[in-house]
């Protein structure tokens, strides 16, 4: 899956408010941190991206699950994601 199609996935149900979250005010900034998760725990697991693994993931980083930040902090320069973009919110 590219990340054009995750997000699209992702952003289905619109650009919405997303309360009380340190990864973004709106789905739109979730769906990018939701992304990076999803490509490091790929890269680290080798299990493949779908679907439900996306809905998982993104649920996590929507209720400001601590797991994203330790992923994000600990594994992300490995993947070219920087923590200040996805955790600077």
């Amino acid at each position: 899956m590219t990340k054009e199609q995750a997000i699209e996935f992702l952003m289905k149900d619109g650009d919405l408010p997303v309360p009380c979250c340190r990864y973004g005010r709106n789905t739109s900034e979730c769906a990018e941190v939701a992304w990076a998760a999803e490509t490091i725990l790929f890269g680290e697991t080798g299990e493949g991206m779908t679907k439900n693994s996306l809905e998982v993931t993104m649920g996590l980083v929507v209720n400001d699950s601590g797991d994203i930040e330790y992923l994000i902090m600990n594994y992300g320069a490995e993947y070219g994601f920087s923590e200040k973009e996805l955790l600077s919110v």
